[in-house]
């Protein structure tokens, strides 16, 4: 099968930034190694080069945006189009609810090219959460437009793959749209993942998420020093790309602030390689997320035998099932969070259950996961 992929592509496979880049990288691999035929055709950037590379057996084709902001990309969807139409795929599938990927449906959908969506969050949940935290014009008008946007894509009739129940139960609810084409597939874990070695050697937590509020770093910091009064020998780990720099800085100015400074390591814009060796590492994996959809973090660390500390919000009780697994707080109970980290530090059983851990996210091998979408491709 032919195959084009519409969504953001690493520019150094080495340096995966956040869940969307993961999710289609993987499942582009995946598909290759299926004997599928793969184009991916990465989102416009502000500042990229237009050109046409191959990496890992996948033909990945860059389009510049020649535009002052990357919300001004919808402009590009001429040039992606023709692309699209000269590759001439049995399927397009579109990882992205924006209006350039509205765009580029009705573009498409002229050409008679079957096409699905993959709806990787919501973003009118997500700009909500961040609006009732800090209101402000710019954050409403972006609330206000990709909301109406996000509306009018998936009310297109487009064929639609979501992660988790929760995002389906939400379209249902909120969108008023029917739900027999809305398929629950969620993403996939690379095959690596579930080769990791752990080698924890004392109490070192996890933390992975691009730097931006709704990960909550910087609450992270300020409540591990509650943890450190419990288990004076913890260490904090704090990982990701930064995908927004001014609370990028926020995180900083916390860190310099606390006690415990010099048990805490920040990495910003990690490597694939550093992750897996805090993977390695880690005796415990911990988000103190406001919104997820999935949360692909969950499954590698569990793909990785480590237990999961989080918070009760969107599609993440979906994954974090089983207390065995991992255990949740409400989003705003610090102190439960942190006795739920206190608790699964100090129990002795965490070690044995590594395996029961790592068989749990069995499920969400890339290989399985590509089998489920490629027969949402057949039926389209």
């Amino acid at each position: 099968m032919r195959i084009v992929i519409v969504g953001p592509f690493p520019i150094d496979c080495r340096l995966v930034r956040g869940g969307v880049e993961s999710s289609v990288l993987g499942l582009a691999k995946a598909l290759v190694e299926s004997g599928h035929e793969v184009s991916v055709l990465d989102l416009p950037r502000k500042g990229g080069k237009t050109q046409e590379e191959e990496q890992l057996g996948i033909r990945v084709f860059r389009f510049a945006n020649k535009r002052q902001t990357n919300l001004l990309s919808v402009a590009e969807v001429k040039n992606y189009s023709e692309k699209i139409r000269e590759i001439q795929p049995d399927v397009c599938h579109l990882h992205n609810t924006s209006a350039f990927s509205y765009r580029l449906y009705q573009e498409v959908s002229q050409s008679r090219i079957k096409t699905l969506l993959t709806v990787h969050g919501l973003a009118r949940v997500e700009q909500r959460k961040k609006l009732s935290k800090h209101w402000n014009w710019r954050t409403w008008v972006k609330y206000v437009y990709q909301s109406y946007v996000e509306k009018k894509l998936l009310l297109s009739g487009v064929r639609i793959i979501v992660d988790t129940e929760y995002v389906k139960e939400h379209i249902a609810e909120n969108y008023q749209r029917e739900t027999t084409s809305v398929h629950v597939i969620p993403q996939g874990v690379d095959a690596s993942y579930y080769t990791i070695e752990n080698a924890s050697r004392d109490n070192r937590i996890f933390s992975l998420g691009a730097f931006q509020p709704r990960k909550g770093q910087a609450v992270m910091i300020r409540i591990f020093a509650d943890v450190k009064k419990k288990i004076p020998d913890a260490k904090l780990v704090l990982m990701g790309a930064v995908s927004d720099t001014v609370y990028y800085e926020r995180v900083c100015e916390e860190w310099e602030k606390s006690s415990y400074k010099n048990d805490i390591e920040l990495h910003p814009n990690a490597d694939v390689a550093e992750v897996r060796k805090q993977y390695e590492q880690a005796r415990l994996f911990a988000l103190y997320t406001a919104e997820e959809s999935q949360g692909i973090v969950f499954c590698e660390a569990m793909a990785a035998g480590i237990p999961v500390v989080s918070t009760h919000v969107g599609g993440v009780p979906y994954i974090v099932t089983d207390n065995r697994c991992g255990v949740l707080s409400d989003y705003g109970d610090e102190e439960g969070f942190v006795s739920n980290i206190v608790s699964l530090l100090g129990d002795e059983s965490t070690e044995e259950r590594r395996d029961y851990i790592r068989m749990q996210a069995g499920v969400y091998r890339w290989s399985a996961i590509a089998q489920r979408i490629v027969s949402v491709y057949e039926q389209l």
